[in-house]
């Protein structure tokens, strides 16, 4: 997505939203988190790949433009070893929303769609869901995309010894596969769910060989 699309699509749910002030400043604040120099996953490319995947399922949320902006913010405060991005992130956009003049209630509900992207083991429905599988696409990439992005979560890393790298890596993984489903969003179910598997069992052989095994 170029910088002027990204622009005018930001502009575009802020104003539907009926939020006020300068989009323009809001969102050089959002594009210089997702700049930082310790970030080659959570960047601007994770962001607008979201969004492109978002359109594909937004006809199916209740409230869409408060889906996207949990999306838009949803790794806005991101660390490599932070334990609470996704509060901290949540919080941001709670503040975001009252300079923007959007009511306390709107806010509360995008903060609670970013918590979300924690992806525990808790059932999620509606526009929670969708968040959540949205930001969960790159498992169903295809393989020299999922490739990349598993390179990029590694660089982001590290400064973690290789063993603890991998044992932890192998641990979230290993907790998706054991998921009935990765994605409970119908669509993303059908286009997703197979290629994310077999990306997660190629990514989890790599990591440690005894981890090998058929797909499911």
């Amino acid at each position: 997505m170029s910088d002027a699309d990204r622009a005018l699509r930001w502009e575009t749910m802020w104003h539907r939203l009926g939020a006020t002030g300068h989009a323009r400043n809001v969102l050089a604040e959002v594009e210089r988190h997702y700049s930082e120099p310790w970030r080659h996953y959570h960047t601007l490319t994770h962001l607008d790949a979201c969004l492109d995947v978002f359109e594909l399922v937004r006809g199916i949320c209740t409230r869409p433009d408060e889906a996207e902006l949990a999306l838009w913010l949803h790794d806005v405060i991101w660390t490599p070893m932070g334990q609470d991005n996704e509060e901290r992130s949540a919080s941001w956009a709670e503040e975001c929303c009252a300079r923007a003049g959007l009511s306390a209630e709107l806010g509360a509900r995008v903060a609670t769609l970013i918590l979300a992207t924690r992806h525990g083991t808790a059932p999620l429905a509606g526009d929670a869901a969708v968040v959540a599988d949205v930001d969960l696409a790159i498992l169903g990439a295809s393989a020299p995309v999922f490739d990349w992005y598993e390179e990029a979560v590694r660089r982001e890393y590290a400064e973690v010894p290789d063993e603890q790298f991998r044992a932890g890596r192998s641990h979230l993984l290993l907790g998706f596969l054991a998921r009935t489903a990765i994605y409970r969003t119908p669509a993303l179910h059908e286009a997703l769910e197979e290629r994310a598997r077999a990306n997660i069992l190629r990514s989890l052989a790599r990591l440690d060989p005894a981890n090998r095994r058929e797909p499911l």
